[in-house]
């Protein structure tokens, strides 16, 4: 996070992957990653979390007020079932990600049935157990398509500069068809998207990645469909232009789940 103005800090977006739900309650190393992360990163003043859980026509916005841990999957520990993070949407912020959608002609719409699914809330309460700090959820868009959601991010910009996290949500390769005992060491085709992907990060112009990703090399296999891929690409538009990626973790699970993490710096300022 660097000072960009007297009033005003900047906060480097980040992606991160949040793995099966249980991932909470695992002795996994991107557990460990996810509660050291948030315990060094600067407080947010609030949060924008993208999920690959929450797919809409148009963006919507979560509301004002307490939002729901939504339990979103089914046949695991009870214990799951019973974690509950308490997280309130502010109006100041709410008010902010609609005004930065509206200036970057995004249609969109408040919503006030819906609260966060566990793309959102598993990844916060590991990173800011307290739940203190307002959350936004933002949807992403149906057509799933990576230069729509790059826009999508490149509206949420100027927030970054408000101490906003903007923070995606989902996962560098999500294949559940082809899952493993946990331990598995990892399928070829997930290193080779993934290392794949890594090399892009650091090396091309995102829109220039965007319109790329359909000659990833194992892309039907590492995202039969892009929901989970997406989030990233909302995080390196709110960056800016010629973002620089650094990779802050890497693991994998079932031996197909790439959980690596991503933090963004703007070349700006």
């Amino acid at each position: 996070m660097k000072v960009v103005g007297k009033q005003e800090t900047w906060m480097d977006p980040l992606f991160v992957s949040h793995g099966a739900p249980d991932l909470i309650l695992r002795d996994h190393p991107c557990r460990h990653f996810l509660e050291n992360l948030g315990r060094t990163l600067p407080r947010p003043r609030g949060i924008v979390v993208v999920s690959g859980h929450w797919e809409s026509a148009t963006a919507k916005v979560t509301r004002v007020g307490r939002l729901e841990t939504v339990h979103d999957f089914f046949g695991f520990p009870r214990e799951l079932y019973e974690i509950d993070y308490p997280a309130q949407g502010e109006a100041w912020l709410v008010e902010s990600v609609i005004s930065a959608l509206g200036l970057g002609k995004v249609a969109n719409e408040q919503v006030s049935d819906r609260g966060l699914d566990h793309g959102a809330w598993v990844p916060l309460r590991l990173m800011f157990p307290d739940a203190q700090i307002p959350v936004v959820q933002l949807s992403l868009l149906q057509r799933l398509d990576p230069l729509e959601h790059l826009h999508l991010g490149i509206t949420l910009h100027p927030l970054c500069q408000q101490g906003v996290l903007i923070l995606g949500s989902g996962a560098i390769t999500h294949n559940l068809r082809r899952l493993n005992r946990p331990g598995t060491p990892p399928e070829p085709w997930s290193s080779s998207f993934s290392q794949w992907l890594h090399q892009q990060l650091t090396g091309e112009h995102p829109t220039a990645l965007a319109r790329g990703l359909a000659q990833a090399p194992h892309l039907a296999l590492a995202h039969p469909t892009l929901e989970h891929l997406m989030p990233l690409f909302v995080v390196l538009g709110a960056a800016g232009d010629m973002p620089v990626a650094e990779r802050i973790h890497d693991s994998f699970d079932y031996g197909s789940l790439n959980l690596a993490a991503y933090r963004f710096k703007s070349m700006e300022g």
